[in-house]
């Protein structure tokens, strides 16, 4: 439809790449639409299913023996992140949720400079 656009979903010739709300409000109408609003007590949110995805990933790479160096800069890609440090923020959460992986997590972090933001 827009063979010439930049982005690969561009909403319009005039809308670029969609929105926070845009994406949203797809998420809400695809939750009711397949009737997954009503199998949640707390309705889920497009950034909690980032974070998910994240923390299962890191998980995954944990339990494998992945070489976190290499994982950690192609999941930061994926994720549309700018740097692995933003990607690592959900690294200290894996942490956090699931205390068995403190140790591996520490062998693997050594001597990459890691800083945490607190919410």
């Amino acid at each position: 439809m827009l063979p010439e656009r930049e982005y690969f979903f561009q909403i319009s010739e005039n809308q670029l790449h969609p929105t926070k709300y845009n994406v949203d409000d797809w998420f809400d109408l695809i939750l009711k639409k397949t009737g997954l609003d009503k199998e949640f007590s707390t309705k889920p949110t497009v950034h909690g299913m980032r974070h998910l995805f994240a923390v299962k990933s890191m998980k995954k790479c944990l339990e494998q023996g992945e070489n976190f160096g290499n994982w950690i800069k192609y999941l930061s890609k994926y994720m549309g992140h700018e740097s692995t440090e933003e990607t690592m923020h959900y690294l200290h959460m894996v942490e956090a949720l699931i205390p068995e992986y403190q140790e591996k997590i520490s062998s693997i972090t050594e001597g990459i400079e890691v800083a945490y933001e607190e919410f």
